[in-house]
């Protein structure tokens, strides 16, 4: 099953542990032999959905980011994506006027 997260960035760190838990409980709904997470792993709540997904034998989606390869400006920028995805082991592909990466 594939199953999406919609979030809200910059929430306040004092709600992080409860989060992640409230998170791991929904992940934990499902079949972990088919689930999907389906996340942009920004910062915050998409990043630990697709932590809570891995963590109970899920697999993510792919990303696909248009990126000029340079650092973030801000933490959960594009660079902070790509490198999170790469260690997360989620297929991901960095488009650019100059190609695929």
């Amino acid at each position: 099953m594939r199953v999406g997260i919609t979030r809200h960035r910059g929430l306040p760190e004092d709600i992080e542990e409860k989060a992640r838990a409230l998170l791991a409980e929904q992940v934990e709904r499902f079949d972990a032999a088919d689930l999907v997470g389906i996340s942009r792993i920004a910062d915050g709540p998409d990043a630990w959905w697709a932590e809570a997904v891995l963590k109970v034998g899920g697999r993510l989606e792919g990303v696909v980011s248009f990126w000029d390869r340079k650092p973030s400006c801000s933490f959960g920028g594009t660079a902070d994506v790509v490198a999170y995805a790469e260690r997360m082991r989620a297929p991901c592909t960095v488009v650019w006027e100059g190609g695929e990466r």
